[in-house]
């Protein structure tokens, strides 16, 4: 699910008139023109899309998207999916969430839409920009596994955590091959392999 800005919500005394929700005409206008940038990357690819197309798409003020977005990169960053939430995925061993999680980062850097931007993003230098998410993700969990004693006190969990993103980005941007389920089991369990020794 795309990340929408928050904005906090105004509140009006009792018996006094409620002027009209701006944070929920916000959490309207951010969905509006998120779903204007996916029509778009679709139908034109991540180069051929400008804010200006966007806004239009969206009926929203270009002024309105760069107000939550800084760049064309970060609004379209924001349509990709953040991995599973390592809070969701907190209990069971680490191989189990990591083969939840990468299974998950594996599908999403598989979709037509998810190659798009980021191939558009490549262009502009910023691919971390969509894998960051993915990174932090995975470096909670080893972090976790490391404190109970799952994996060497003294692993690299943060190299562990690129490891696992650069693999999965490689297989599914570069190689063109598909991730599937047999690849993200097979990289899960050689670097959880890796880190218990």
């Amino acid at each position: 699910m795309a990340r929408l800005r928050s904005r906090r919500p105004e509140y009006y005394p009792r018996g006094t008139k409620r002027e009209p929700d701006e944070s929920r005409r916000s959490i309207t206008t951010q969905r509006a023109i998120l779903s204007a940038a996916s029509r778009l990357v679709r139908q034109r690819g991540y180069n051929a899309v400008t804010i200006e197309a966007v806004a239009a798409e969206a009926g929203a003020g270009k002024q309105t998207i760069y107000r939550w977005w800084k760049t064309k990169a970060a609004l379209f960053a924001d349509l990709l999916e953040t991995p599973v939430s390592p809070a969701r995925s907190s209990r069971g061993p680490a191989g189990a969430q990591l083969r939840l999680a990468v299974a998950g980062m594996a599908r999403r850097y598989a979709s037509p839409l998810t190659a798009r931007i980021q191939a558009g993003l490549i262009a502009e230098g910023d691919a971390a920009g969509c894998a960051r998410p993915d990174e932090a993700a995975l470096k909670q969990i080893l972090t976790r596994a490391r404190a109970r004693g799952e994996i060497h006190r003294n692993a690299d969990v943060g190299l562990a955590a690129e490891q696992l993103v650069a693999s999965v980005w490689f297989r599914a941007v570069v190689s063109g091959r598909k991730p599937d389920r047999r690849f993200s089991q097979r990289l899960v369990a050689q670097i959880v392999r890796g880190l218990s020794r």
